[in-house]
């Protein structure tokens, strides 16, 4: 993958803040030895120069994308965010298609081609710091879904201090989820 556009796609939100009244996702065990209850999930595909990935969140926080629609950042946020492509040679390319995203930490993308995908835990305290921040090493995210409305799936993911979790998403588009979002304002 990459790395910059990886970057961007995990910076977008390593942990911001949630969307509609029933969580559209779903989480089953913990990270860092903390359960995430998410009640969001939203996507977005984010564009560096001639890459893209499809960036997705999970969230423990209600009404995200209004949020970050508004340039706001929910307090105590803890989320993972997922950036999923497909590696070429020459570029990489958000999901157009249903399908198996292999995932590696962001390190190991170096070189891979097809279906590759990278997660980020994060945390934030009461002033939206970062307190915590762990990367994946292996995994898969399945995509059951790839429209314009966002996507659906399924993943089961380790993480680098080999926390494991596994899920499922309903991840609907929004626009304000990108790497402008670290500017936003704590609320």
């Amino acid at each position: 993958m990459r790395k910059g556009i990886l970057a961007a796609a995990l910076l977008a939100c390593a942990a911001c803040g949630g969307g509609s009244g029933s969580s559209p996702a779903s989480v089953s065990g913990t990270i860092g030895g903390q359960p995430l209850d998410a009640r969001d999930a939203l996507s977005n595909v984010i564009t560096v120069g001639t890459n893209s990935v499809g960036g997705i969140l999970i969230i423990n926080s209600p009404n995200t994308c209004a949020k970050l629609s508004a340039n706001q950042l929910p307090r105590n946020a803890k989320g993972i965010a997922i950036a999923i492509g497909t590696n070429s040679a020459s570029r990489l390319s958000a999901p157009t298609a249903t399908g198996t995203y292999t995932v590696y930490s962001q390190a190991a993308t170096a070189g891979k081609t097809g279906n590759v995908a990278t997660a980020l835990y994060g945390a934030t305290d009461a002033n939206c710091v970062p307190v915590s921040s762990i990367e994946t090493t292996s995994g898969t995210v399945t995509l059951t879904r790839v429209d314009s409305s966002g996507y659906s799936g399924t993943f089961d993911i380790t993480f680098s201090d080999a926390s494991h979790v596994t899920g499922s998403f309903s991840a609907s588009k929004c626009a304000a989820y990108s790497p402008s979002i670290q500017q936003a304002t704590c609320t």
